[in-house]
């Protein structure tokens, strides 16, 4: 798979609210840091894991943006 396909269907998965086709697509050893780049307020804390990670980009990118 190139990287152009993996990131499309990334997307998709995030904004189609489809946490298992995300899950999918994530490695077991994923993490996430934020900080929010000044816009917005950003994850204090590193979120480990497909199913953690895969929640926040489905449900919390919305409320993050807020």
């Amino acid at each position: 798979c190139s990287h152009e396909h993996i990131l499309r269907e990334f997307l998709e998965a995030c904004v189609s609210n489809h946490p298992e086709r995300l899950i999918e697509l994530l490695r077991e050893d994923v993490v996430v840091y934020s900080d929010g780049g000044g816009s917005f307020k950003g994850v204090l804390k590193p979120i480990f894991g497909k199913e953690k990670v895969s929640r926040l980009f489905v449900n919390g990118l919305d409320q993050l943006a807020r």
